[in-house]
């Protein structure tokens, strides 16, 4: 074990060979400098990408407020029109309605029309609509007369006891020669819109008018089993 004197001159040599000011063979400081340069190299790099993500973030919503300010369309191919609120069965090939403001033929000559297994058969309508006398004289015989003998209530419906009303719509031109025949949407049962339609089609010749407002029809059927 050294006495004190060695050791007193142990210390002394260290000493003499350490830098001045050392402390455990480092310069003064130089382990907290280290650490303090890590830190803010850290800092740094955080720094940057919190301003990469925040220009992402503007770039991001940027194009969205363009595409949004923009028609899409517009911008990346053809413009492209949408009928939004009018059924595609009801519009021409222009893209307007087909049946603008039909004549209710029910309602002008005040009457339903009814279809029933025993037979076809019309009832008193209240609230008629005031039309022409020279269009409620040509429909009278058409529709009282030739569309009742067509109409028949189909045996798959009787079956089924299937009730129902189907509206069919009809453009005719200036001569009362039908341009286009539809069923109005929706349609609740096919059979029955079929049976309605085809008794409608037979019916080859319309009044005739020189005003177009008189020119499209909507004829009520209803099919009311036993």
């Amino acid at each position: 074990m050294a006495s004190p004197g060695e050791r007193f001159r142990l210390r002394a040599r260290s000493r003499a060979v350490q830098p001045q000011g050392a402390i455990g063979g480092e310069a003064p400081f130089t382990s907290f400098m280290v650490r303090h340069e890590e830190r803010e190299r850290r800092a740094r790099g955080k720094r940057r990408m919190f301003a990469v993500s925040v220009a992402v973030h503007v770039a991001v919503f940027g194009v969205v407020w363009l595409l949004s300010a923009w028609k899409v369309d517009e911008l990346f191919g053809h413009s492209v029109e949408v009928n939004v609120g009018q059924p595609q069965s009801e519009l021409g090939p222009d893209g307007k309605p087909k049946h603008q403001f039909p004549t209710n033929v029910g309602r002008a000559l005040g009457v339903h029309l009814v279809v029933t297994p025993s037979g076809s058969k019309t009832e008193p309508r209240a609230n008629p609509i005031g039309v022409s006398a020279d269009l409620v004289k040509q429909l009278q015989p058409l529709i009282l007369n030739k569309l009742l003998r067509a109409l028949v209530y189909p045996n798959e419906a009787n079956a089924q006891k299937l009730r129902g009303a189907v509206s069919v719509l009809v453009d005719v031109d200036a001569e009362g020669k039908v341009t286009q025949l539809d069923v109005k949407v929706p349609c609740l049962n096919q059979l029955l819109c079929t049976v309605a339609k085809a008794a409608v089609a037979q019916l080859a010749s319309w009044p005739t008018s020189a005003n177009p407002a008189e020119r499209s029809f909507l004829v009520p059927i209803e099919f009311r089993p036993d």
